[in-house]
């Protein structure tokens, strides 16, 4: 029975989760309500793990959840919930999608959902962003977060190298920290 509701929770995720990996970031933290065994500070790891490994995020947002959840059966049924909904969803509408796309009803409902994913993704990044300043008390390592989050930011913006050299180097500038 478990591992149902896991599939359900992710099957849901995955069919109303609209804007790639971070979207999902909202459905996790009401996720967290469901699962005693899962924490914010769990949310805040398997966003970073999801962030470096290779593939989408939001499948790995899914599989490291099943993992903490239920191990590695928890991984299969989470990420197996979460494409599911999609591949119902193209197999439905590959067959008519030249037609539908041009209607101007269908352009609309696109950009109502780009509004609704764009809201999303900014109270997740206010919500993580307060919430890392909020959980340190000592000052001195707010400092250091928010110094890092400044020069990461410059560097993004001056310089257009490859994302992977910026999260390489955060990960051993944060590993140096502590």
């Amino acid at each position: 029975m478990p591992y149902l509701i896991l599939f359900g929770h992710f099957f849901y995720i995955g069919l109303f989760a609209f804007g790639g990996g971070f979207a999902i970031i909202p459905f996790l933290q009401n996720l967290i309500d469901s699962y005693p065994d899962l924490s914010a500070d769990d949310l805040s790891t398997i966003i970073a793990l999801a962030e470096i490994t290779p593939g989408a995020v939001g499948v790995n947002m899914a599989t490291y959840t099943g993992y903490v959840l239920h191990r590695i059966w928890g991984s299969l049924i989470a990420t197996f919930g979460l494409i599911c909904p999609a591949l119902i969803i193209v197999s439905t509408i590959a067959g008519f999608w030249k037609k539908i796309r041009r209607l101007a009803w269908f352009d609309s409902i696109f950009n109502a959902v780009k509004s609704a994913v764009i809201g999303l993704l900014s109270f997740v990044f206010l919500t993580l962003f307060i919430g890392i300043f909020q959980k340190n008390t000592n000052p001195t390592l707010n400092m250091a977060h928010m110094l890092l989050f400044l020069i990461l930011c410059f560097f993004t913006l001056r310089f257009k190298l490859n994302p992977i050299y910026y999260i390489i180097g955060m990960g051993l500038i944060g590993t140096i920290i502590g």
